[in-house]
């Protein structure tokens, strides 16, 4: 890989428990058998066993959150318009495992703030630069019973079509609307 892919994150949280998880400070992820069956079924150059999943050592959750949105070229864009979700998307996050892994603890933290019916997805995968309808998937974390499960897709098809859809809509428009912004440049 040599070009950003792109992260799509869709969560059902009350609003209540969406503050305080931005208000509380980032929270380590064990590893277990699923992050290292996750880790060694990616195809990477060069990698080394999963022993650990840095943490990011921001002060809150929000200003990881705002960190991303901050960088311009990335093009992230959070959607908290929908009573109850959180949406938040990045056009050009990462091509490297390595890169994502404390993105991906981060994320996967916020479970322990849902209900138990709440639930939600994140994927990173190939959206911008591949125009097939089978995008490669990076990662993809699903939110149930409080609890976020790393998955084992590795491409876009082995997902609910509507949840690619629901993703490729999602990143059309934030592409639609930061590109409006940048024509005043």
């Amino acid at each position: 890989m040599s070009e950003p892919y792109s992260l799509y994150v869709n969560i059902t949280i009350k609003k209540e428990s969406l503050e305080q998880f931005f208000k509380d400070k980032p929270a380590k992820t064990a590893i277990d058998p699923d992050w290292i069956a996750w880790w060694n079924s990616r195809k990477m150059y060069g990698s080394n066993p999963l022993t650990d999943i840095r943490v990011y050592t921001n002060d809150t959750n929000r200003s990881i959150a705002d960190a991303f949105l901050g960088v311009r070229d990335m093009m992230t864009f959070e959607d908290l318009t929908q009573p109850g979700v959180w949406e938040y998307s990045s056009l050009f996050f990462s091509e490297n495992y390595s890169d994502i892994l404390p993105a991906l603890s981060w994320l996967s933290s916020m479970a322990a703030y849902m209900d138990p019916e709440e639930e939600g997805v994140a994927i990173i995968y190939n959206y911008f630069w591949d125009a097939e309808a089978d995008k490669n998937v990076m990662a993809h974390l699903v939110f149930k019973d409080q609890q976020a499960t790393i998955q084992l897709t590795s491409s876009s098809t082995e997902m609910d079509p509507a949840l690619v859809a629901k993703a490729n809509a999602a990143l059309r428009g934030v592409w639609e609307k930061l590109t409006a912004d940048y024509k005043g440049d």
